[in-house]
């Protein structure tokens, strides 16, 4: 699964990052009541959150 990056505000793109499935079902399994999701990302070295919207379309985004 692909992923791509974007800002919070604009929705522009800012990179793609590669997710396996374990690294979705991790992610799945730490969502809050607000549906965000923080994890740092293996290869990557950095904080992303990912935002449920209508619970099936998954949005994701780089935090500061």
């Amino acid at each position: 699964m692909t992923a791509d990056l974007k800002e919070r505000k604009s929705g522009k793109r800012i990179s793609s990052l590669f997710l396996t499935f374990n690294d979705f079902l991790m992610i799945l399994s730490q969502i809050e009541h607000n549906y965000t999701v923080h994890y740092i990302h293996k290869q990557l070295n950095r904080t992303v959150h990912m935002t449920i919207k209508n619970e099936r379309s998954l949005i994701y985004g780089q935090s500061i």
